[in-house]
């Protein structure tokens, strides 16, 4: 996107001149700016949905009816979301603050399907396989949340996921009018994750609202 933008404004100037680029870079910083004030206050107003509905502690949380597990995306295998979110979830279980597992993720690859290994971790983990619901179609958040209200209505639900993503998953909650708390499982241990996450999370932040 520079480069092609560089070479926008090196073809500008040899066939409109200097001011002509100098017009351009200004309307480019207004929108670069504008966009960054977006950007804030969407981050702003997802954050203050969710504050004080995301719990990390066992013996602070309320207890609900369903726990929604959320897949961690689009990849091959098991990773450090993946194990957390699946720790979280069974610790909630057998504290009994939530009595049955809503699991949403997908089955997107021939050698590896995500909803099914939760399925599976769940059950070698001592959770009965008739507290469990497995959604195959959660492609994403919002779609995730759309199918935990129409199959289960008006339960009470707990949300479980990264913090990062637990505000974003609730603020989509409040618009399904779900009653939903969250409990935040562990971060990434790498640095570099946790700044991807970061800033892809402000972006996603962007399109939740708008």
């Amino acid at each position: 996107m520079i480069i092609l933008s560089l070479i926008f404004l090196r073809w500008l100037y040899r066939v409109a001149g200097k001011k002509a680029v100098l017009r351009a870079l200004t309307a480019i910083a207004v929108v670069v700016v504008f966009v960054f004030f977006l950007v804030i206050l969407c981050d702003k107003i997802v954050r203050q949905r969710a504050e004080g509905r995301c719990y990390t502690e066992l013996d602070e949380i309320p207890a609900a009816e369903w726990g929604v597990l959320l897949g961690t995306g689009r990849n091959h295998r098991p990773n450090e979301y993946y194990d957390a979110r699946l720790s979280s979830t069974i610790a909630l279980y057998k504290a009994q603050k939530i009595t049955g597992i809503f699991i949403s993720a997908e089955n997107l690859y021939e050698d590896y399907h995500e909803a099914d290994s939760m399925y599976a971790a769940l059950i070698r983990a001592g959770v009965p396989a008739i507290h469990i619901l497995c959604d195959k179609q959660g492609v994403d958040t919002y779609r995730s949340l759309c199918h935990a209200k129409k199959q289960l209505g008006a339960a009470t639900f707990t949300l479980i996921s990264q913090h990062f993503h637990n505000e974003r998953a609730l603020y989509y909650a409040d618009g399904l009018q779900m009653n939903a708390i969250a409990f935040d499982a562990a971060p990434n241990s790498k640095w570099y994750k946790r700044l991807r996450d970061f800033l892809r999370e402000k972006l996603a932040r962007l399109k939740a609202v708008l």
